[in-house]
């Protein structure tokens, strides 16, 4: 019964840190993407910015900007990614900080 007990907690803390990895890649992604929407020819400036900001921040400026360099249309065309993009921080933050285990 250990050994199953054992086992479930490694295949659980090796889908965490999957998941967390593939967060932080989506994270990376919003700061590269944010730098290309401020300035496409040097999105260092973008990576900059992003850093400093929480993913919930990022989200936000990122429809402001996908809103002003792209237009009302590019921005209602993104309405259900954006929707998507709120629900990540949330799922990462109840599996992370444990909210979630109890229903294990």
């Amino acid at each position: 019964m250990t050994k199953d007990i054992g086992s479930t907690a490694d295949a659980m803390v090796k889908a965490l840190g999957q998941f967390m990895w593939n967060f932080n890649g989506l994270d990376e992604g919003l700061d590269d993407t944010i730098g290309i929407l401020l300035n496409p020819t040097d999105i260092a400036r973008g990576e900059i910015v992003g850093a400093a900001l929480m993913f919930k921040t990022k989200c936000r400026l990122l429809k402001a900007l996908v809103f002003y360099v792209l237009g009302e249309t590019a921005a209602t065309s993104f309405e259900s990614l954006f929707s998507k993009l709120e629900e990540v921080p949330i799922a990462r933050n109840d599996l992370v900080h444990g909210e979630q285990w109890f229903d294990f």
